[in-house]
């Protein structure tokens, strides 16, 4: 099919919800009279955001390609192959071709595109749907798909739309009911995002159509009623459940909201006596989801129990088509009889109808759209078809030759565009939603039809076209007064005798509960239930613990006072540990023991009554009070104990991982024990902070230390001491209200206790103690917030401040340290002065209140208001309890829904995760240190040797056969030690064996020891390498000489350093000596002979025995000259060596090789990273080739003898 086109680029401005003229280009720049200046959205706005989605992928073999001469575009329909379905298969195809046609005789498209259509039957089957789009997508490589109309099915095939194809599938479907597939498309990473409704209709729609009017008559109540199977021939099962629910949704946005909703097929009871029973007694607003049948006929049996009678009765039906058999007379029947009709057009009075625009208008005239039942819902293909042909118009007209035409192209051209469409202009938002329009509906005032009454846009306001009839003449009720048989308003007759036999019943019940309550009340006051016998409680083990918690390791910061010991074989979050504080045993229950002074506490009627009241206080967020113990010297008071802390300590342990549920849980766990609280006859708290808030065994968070005001001032604590670091931290959950009274109550305020809730919640949130300001330190006087959402981020204020607060200047104590920092330490012990100041001082002309920062992305934006209503300067501006606990169910809505059971579940599995955590951690931690004192012993005995210690062996005295040791001394060292300091003398020793340590580290070759300037090495042993021992020792000596030739000694590096070194190659035996500090030694002659060599030596010369030149001489490049006959000490008579380098290049077995540079190369080394210290000249450091080999001499013109 060829279809020929040409057409001006549409222009940047769309219009979003109303119907625009056809002669209006895509979102025209000034909108016309009937739209808001709200209701233009700049497709800027839509493009900004997807820009970052036409990026360069690697495209398929089967993506679009249009050139000069070919557009071939394959369409995939995915609908089911059914007449039960009105959108099926066979319909879709026509209405397809049908806008094919349309777009040739219009010329949209060029005449090189040509459609090619293939049709896919999911069976209104979500797996079916998926797959059908995987074929689609992979085998048949198409380029749009229109449908599904099914919800389920779509949001398969629109997810893999997004994420299977290379540049997305664009998605036309007349379904997409559901808000799910149009909310908030703010990028093009959302999963719905190249899905577009083209339809007429939407669920959500309907739901804000109802809540306006909801609203506009002060309705909170209704009754929700659909039939589960009616409707899907629609959109499939579940049709009228969805909508219902979409419905709901948008109602429970009305404050205190309640309806009952139900499928009527599955009333456990028939409809005349769910009338009698639900909407007959409570409910005044009745909303309908059903089949024209059945509407009907519950509307009939509604009229039965004269519910139309007296107009307290509205029904509101919501019909995606009319189906009725005459539209515009939808109670009449002309199968059923003329007084069923009569009774059901009487019914019909008190029902308004909300439809499709387009239903209602052909309805109003009698006329019906087509002699198809639906065909709105059709007409959404065609629309979609055509909103394709204009956005591929609108890109090819960009180009002049052969490209790739992106799905995500097309999705960004349709998203704000406006068109003709078959029946009406077609717009559609930057959501992908297509802008409907909706009818309210109710019968004429003739009662011969019905007419509009209303009309609504998706997202505009409801607009009245004439006045509401309603029922009775007044405006709707959402609670009948009378009720459908008159049983809630009674005759006058004997409504006099009623009244007064009833006012004196009450009277005499009052007066018996009262007398009842009175004795009741003075019984109790007289048993004194709250006393505790000092004999009952007893006292736990080790009682008198004061170890601190946060000898645990991370913690260091402050801890509350609250107790932290475990159960007796679990762990608490924070260690098995008591903090300040003591624990006894009461009645077979541990308690905690609060200490009060040992004076004696007269009691009045009036705290008899509040300790009565605090006894008998009892919920599951609140600290069970047991009693109190006024005998001298043993007064407390004894509440129940919580074995895993206090709220600070756990979120001051950094080994406690909390998720956002553990916190959010945390946080409602707060607002239900306080609430419980204020509508208590405690009625405020006054000591809120996270101290006060203790964790049990069960994880359940409970607020104590409320209320006995009059006790607690007898405590052990000073609360009035000003000189205290914890009366300045007490301060940083008070109301600025209270800080600036001389003598704030001590009980607080309930406006008082939410200012420290959001203080904790953002202890909570933020993990860095209270009134966290963005770092750790206090905030000097040019440094208070004044932006204008106070907590949001620190700014500079202008606001002229005192440097120093006076309360620092006449409270702090007497500083008698002379120095100058002696203000500085003060300021940091006091550091909370300041914020108490801060706060105290609130807000003026130039700046806003000081309150903690609220870093970006550390909480959802919902959260974060939550704190800033709360902590609010003004006290009234502040959200009382119950409307907290409202909102915290909202934000915690996922984890709220759960029973007791799974809530307690899942705060044991996220403990069982902090655990496993810190196991993990521990583990880490230990086999880091296992490997460090591995790698320390491996540096003190050799590998060998220390693996047979880790092991538990005992180290054997092993013998070998052949080795070759090395001992060198410094020339002269004991007359430089006497010139040179202690401290010189060590970095001098420190930086000579780290140079010997650096170049030994090239040799198969073991360090022994070091005795003073005396250094000891091996080779041959632990580890047998056959004759290479001598080889490797004679060119570490070659290399040590060449290195300490241009070593500078540090505080001397005139003086150059003189080296000796001896040589001698025998048997020896090495072991492991001793327990305490082992160390690996060698014994044998072999040994005093190589110190022999030694010490008979000269400076700067390798003396070398015969022992060791026999074996030098087998590999035959090392140059050896005579020293000649010696007297060696101990051994007579020796023929002696010089080592004077190596003479030839050789390739021995080994894996060493080495290379010659001169005649004589004095210094082979290995081909290995070696680190050449500090102080080693940059001469020799030059000397190396372009392979890393240093190029070294042992013989010197400065140093030859």
């Amino acid at each position: 099919m060829r279809v020929q086109i040409s057409i001006d680029k549409l222009t940047n401005a769309v219009v979003q919800k109303r119907q625009i003229a056809s002669d209006q280009s895509r979102c025209a720049n000034s909108a016309p009279h009937s739209i808001l200046a709200e209701e233009l959205v700049n497709i800027a706005g839509c493009s900004i955001v997807t820009e970052s989605c036409s990026v360069n992928k690697e495209s398929r073999d089967c993506e679009l390609v249009c050139t000069e001469d070919e557009c071939t575009i394959r369409i995939g329909v995915i609908l089911p192959n059914s007449d039960s379905y009105i959108v099926n298969l066979d319909a879709a195809i026509s209405e397809i071709q049908n806008a094919t046609n349309d777009i040739q005789n219009q010329t949209i498209l060029p005449d090189y595109v040509y459609f090619e259509i293939i049709g896919y039957d999911d069976k209104c089957v979500q797996a079916d749907a998926t797959v059908h789009a995987v074929n689609a997508y992979i085998d048949d490589c198409v380029h749009v798909i229109f449908g599904p109309v099914c919800d389920y099915c779509l949001a398969g095939v629109g997810r893999l739309a997004r994420f299977l194809a290379s540049y997305g599938i664009p998605v036309f479907t007349p379904g997409g009911f559901v808000y799910d597939f149009t909310k908030n498309k703010t990028t093009c990473d959302d999963e719905f995002y190249m899905v577009v409704n083209s339809g007429l209709v939407d669920h959500r729609s309907f739901g804000l159509l109802l809540y306006q009017l909801f609203a506009r008559y002060n309705l909170s109540k209704s009754a929700l009623l659909y039939e589960k199977s009616d409707r899907n021939e629609v959109g499939g099962q579940n049709t009228c459940q969805l909508l219902q629910m979409s419905v709901l949704e948008e109602l429970l946005n009305i404050n205190e909201f309640k309806y009952h909703d139900g499928d009527m097929q599955l009333l456990k009871y028939s409809y005349d006596e769910y009338v009698k029973s639900v909407i007959g007694v409570d409910y005044g607003i009745t909303t309908i989801c059903a089949s024209h049948t059945n509407t009907r006929k519950f509307l009939l049996e509604a009229e039965k129990l004269n519910l139309m009678s007296n107009g307290e009765y509205i029904f509101f039906t919501i019909d995606l088509y009319n189906d009725a058999k005459i539209p515009s007379q939808p109670w009449y029947d002309p199968d059923d009889t003329d007084e069923n009709n009569a009774r059901a057009k009487k019914a019909y009075g008190s029902v308004f109808m909300i439809t499709p625009y387009v239903e209602a208008f052909y309805a109003a005239k009698n006329e019906t759209l087509s002699d198809l039942r639906g065909s709105i819902l059709l007409e959404g293909i065609y629309d979609g078809l055509m909103l394709y042909a204009h956005a591929l118009s609108d890109i090819l007209s960009e180009r002049n030759e052969s490209s790739l035409v992106k799905g995500i192209e097309i999705i960004n051209n349709v998203l704000g565009t406006n068109i003709q469409g078959k029946r009406e202009n077609v717009s559609v938002n930057c959501n992908g939603q297509r802008i409907g329009r909706y009818a309210l509906t109710q019968m004429n005032e003739e009662q011969t039809a019905f007419q509009i009454v209303a009309e609504y846009y998706t997202g505009e306001t409801l607009q009245f076209l004439t006045d509401v009839r309603w029922p009775g003449g007044t405006d709707p009720k959402d609670t009948p007064t009378c009720g459908y048989d008159n049983s809630k308003c009674p005759s006058e007759v004997n409504v006099l005798l009623i009244v007064i036999s009833v006012a004196l019943a009450l009277a005499l019940v009052i007066f018996s509960v009262y007398l009842y309550r009175h004795y009741k009340l003075e019984a109790d006051l007289a048993a004194m239930s709250w006393k505790v016998n000092w004999d009952e409680i007893i006292w736990l083990p080790n009682r008198k613990t004061r170890s601190s918690l946060y000898s645990t390791g991370s913690l260091t910061k402050r801890g509350s006072l609250i107790t932290m010991q475990s159960e007796a074989d679990g762990f608490s979050l924070a260690g098995d540990r008591q903090v300040y504080t003591d624990v006894a045993y009461y009645k077979g229950t541990r308690a905690a023991i609060k200490k009060l002074k040992d004076v004696k506490i007269e009691i009045n009627r009036s705290q008899l009554l509040h300790l009565k009241v605090m006894k008998d206080l009892s919920h599951d967020h609140l600290v069970k009070f047991f009693g109190v113990s006024l005998e001298i010297p043993h007064c407390c008071i004894l509440t129940e104990y919580c074995p895993k802390g206090s709220l600070q300590d756990i979120l001051e342990n950094d080994q406690v991982k909390l998720d956002t549920v553990f916190r959010m849980s945390l946080i409602f766990d707060i607002v239900k024990g306080m609430h419980y609280l204020h509508n208590s006859d405690i009625k405020s708290h006054g000591s809120l902070k996270s101290s006060n808030c203790v964790v049990d065994s069960r994880f359940v968070l409970k607020i104590t230390d409320f209320g006995l005001h009059f006790l607690r001032e007898y405590t052990a604590e000073d609360y009035n001491d000003t000189t205290s670091h914890s009366y300045w931290q007490r301060q940083l959950w008070t109301a600025p209200e209270f800080l600036r009274m001389t003598n704030p109550p001590r009980n607080g305020s309930q406006k008082g206790d939410v200012y420290s809730f959001a203080i904790i919640v953002h202890e909570i949130i933020t993990r860095e103690g209270p009134f966290y300001l963005g770092d750790d330190r206090i905030m000097s006087s040019k440094a208070l917030p004044t932006d204008n959402s106070p907590g949001r981020e620190v700014a500079t204020s202008t606001s002229p401040r005192r440097a120093v607060s006076p309360l620092l200047e006449v409270r702090r104590p007497h500083c008698t340290l002379n120095c100058d920092n002696c203000n500085a330490i003060l300021e940091d012990r006091f550091k909370h002065l300041k914020i108490v100041d801060a706060v105290r001082s609130g807000s003026d002309a130039f700046s806003q209140p000081l309150r903690p920062v609220i870093i970006e992305n550390t909480c959802d934006d919902e959260v974060a208001s939550l704190m800033r209503r709360c902590w609010a300067e003004d006290s009234a501006d502040r959200p009382d309890f119950t409307a907290l606990k409202n909102t915290v169910r909202k934000l915690n809505k996922e984890y709220d829904n759960g029973s007791i059971l799974d809530n307690l579940l899942s705060r044991m599995e996220q403990y069982a995760n902090n655990l496993e955590t810190l196991v993990d951690e521990r583990t880490a931690d230990y086999l880091d240190q296992k490997r460090k004192c591995e790698e320390l012993l491996y540096q003190l005995l050799p590998k060998s040797v220390a693996l047979q210690l880790i092991t538990g062996k005992s180290v054997i005295a092993e013998i070998f056969d052949n080795v070759t040791i090395y001992f060198s001394d410094i020339v002269g060292f004991t007359s430089l030690s006497a010139q040179s300091t202690p401290l010189q003398v060590v970095d001098l020793l420190n930086d000579l064996y780290t140079c010997f340590d650096s170049v030994i580290g090239g040799y198969d070759v073991y360090k022994v020891e070091t005795i003073g300037d005396a250094y000891m090495v091996v080779s041959g042993l632990p580890e047998r390498n056959a004759n290479m021992h001598a080889a490797e020792i004679a060119r570490m000596s070659l290399a040590l000489l060449n290195q300490v030739k241009t070593f500078k000694i540090r505080h001397r590096p005139e003086e150059p350093l003189k080296l000796r070194i001896g040589m001698h190659t025998g048997p020896c035996v090495a072991g492991v000596v001793g327990l305490k500090m082992p160390r690996y030694c060698l014994f044998g002659d072999t040994v005093n002979t190589a110190s022999r060599m030694e010490s008979n030596g000269l400076p700067l010369k390798i003396h070398v025995s015969g022992d060791t030149k026999a074996v030098l001489d087998t590999f035959q490049t090392f140059d050896l000259e005579c020293r000649g006959e010696i007297d060696i000490k101990g051994k007579g008579k020796m023929t002696t060596y010089w080592l004077k380098g190596e003479s030839k290049r050789f390739e021995n077995n080994s894996s060493t090789t080495i290379v010659m540079r001169k005649d004589v190369v004095q210094n082979p080394i290995y081909k290995k990273d070696i680190t050449i210290p500090n102080n080693i000249s940059s001469d020799n450091q030059e000397k190396l080739d372009e392979s890393g080999v240093p190029l070294l001499s042992v013989t010197s013109n400065e140093y030859h003898h």
